[in-house]
């Protein structure tokens, strides 16, 4: 197994201390703000691991078409982990467990999985649920006073939603509708 680490932070030299004391070749890549470059590094790979907060490493992750792994604590995690379906786009495992971590690891590089198709679970989930107009239509709902609902695209026809321009002045500012508190 390759290992490539991208990202800097005060534990990088722990990191790669505790790499070469266990004969783990791992190439730290560090820093990476460069698109076209990250997206030849994500591309490059099977799977990417985020063990705390994964956030918006999993928008830019599966836009490239390649499963996350992070863990399940849903009051530690960022919202963008809700776009993991383990087995489809990803696996959770459970935080603080480096045995779980490693069996969630496990699972996308010693088995044999269609790159194909579970890219194109990655990509559909994004297109379908993490993209402008979705968000959109989700945070006029909240302004609108409705209440938090993560299904309610299948309760409901969006469609009309999602095709009209957004409800924005003049200045910028989204409308906040009558009674409502800003």
């Amino acid at each position: 197994m390759n290992l490539l680490l991208v990202g800097d932070g005060p534990e990088r030299a722990n990191l790669e201390a505790q790499a070469e004391s266990l004969g783990v070749t791992a190439k730290f890549y560090g820093a990476c703000y460069d698109e076209g470059k990250l997206a030849r590094l994500v591309m490059a790979s099977n799977v990417t691991v985020a063990p705390g907060k994964v956030g918006l490493a999993a928008m830019t992750s599966m836009g490239y078409g390649r499963p996350v792994i992070t863990h399940g604590d849903p009051y530690e995690q960022m919202p963008e982990w809700e776009a993991i379906i383990p087995g489809k786009t990803g696996s959770l495992f459970q935080l603080n467990d480096v045995h779980d971590l490693a069996r969630a690891v496990e699972d996308w590089t010693d088995t044999a999985w269609t790159k194909e198709e579970v890219s194109q679970d990655c990509y559909r989930m994004i297109e379908r649920f993490w993209n402008a107009r979705f968000q959109r239509v989700v945070i006029e709902r909240a302004i609108d006073g409705k209440p938090a609902d993560d299904l309610f695209w299948m309760k409901e026809d969006i469609g009309a939603e999602l095709n009209r321009p957004p409800r924005v002045g003049v200045t910028g500012a989204a409308a906040i509708p009558n009674g409502a508190r800003a």
